[in-house]
């Protein structure tokens, strides 16, 4: 008898784990299934596998901190800011979660709170291209263009082709004036990427700019 009961037992736990591992990996099915239709732009049924994944396991850093993201994406900023904090309760020193956090503050507005969270995600990972560039255009957007120059430079040397860095170390460039540096970041930011609207309409206005000011 004793032994039927330990067999029923050890059974029992055979299927408990793999259950829970069933539960675990369609978590992580789901919200890598979310991060492709977020790129996709298709943000309804991102939000639904983030909701579905992190009610399957509600201490998933990943998926809560995805979610935070997408909010953010959606201007949803309080929501966001919600989720990025709980994932970084799980995780303080998790790099991606400080540094999207960071960009939630600037888009509020709230910039000595994003300078805190960049600086804290840059010293966690030195590598963060995205972090430190979107601590150069918090720089440029207050007026301090020598730290952007020193974020996108640094960004670019992690990453050449970066078309965003480019556009706005251009834009940065051109605020300061300097409108021979600038035009030739706008034009590698469109050789990159042709269709980049934005560093298109800027290289246009700065031609503007450097004309008027020979005039």
């Amino acid at each position: 008898m004793d032994l039927i009961v330990a067999l029923i037992a050890i059974v029992g736990g055979i299927v408990a784990i793999v259950a829970l591992e069933i539960v675990l990996d369609y978590a992580w099915f789901l919200v890598q299934r979310a991060w492709t239709h977020k790129e996709a732009g298709r943000y309804h049924k991102a939000l639904a596998d983030f909701d579905r994944a992190v009610k399957l396991k509600p201490k998933y850093k990943w998926a809560i901190a995805g979610r935070g993201q997408l909010h953010r994406l959606r201007e949803r900023h309080d929501e966001a800011l919600l989720d990025l904090n709980r994932a970084l309760e799980l995780d303080p020193n998790c790099s991606w979660s400080l540094a999207h956090r960071g960009e939630t503050y600037r888009q509020m507005g709230l910039y000595e709170q994003a300078l805190a969270d960049f600086n804290r995600s840059i010293e966690l990972d030195l590598t963060n291209k995205w972090a430190i560039a979107n601590r150069g255009q918090l720089q440029r957007l207050t007026g301090h263009y020598d730290e952007a120059l020193l974020d996108f430079n640094r960004a670019l040397e992690l990453d050449p082709n970066c078309p965003w860095c480019l556009a706005n170390r251009g834009e940065t460039y051109s605020q300061m004036e300097q409108y021979e540096r600038a035009l030739p970041d706008f034009s590698r930011a469109i050789k990159v990427d042709p269709n980049y609207q934005w560093a298109i309409a800027s290289r246009g206005k700065t031609y503007l700019l450097d004309i008027s000011e020979k005039w």
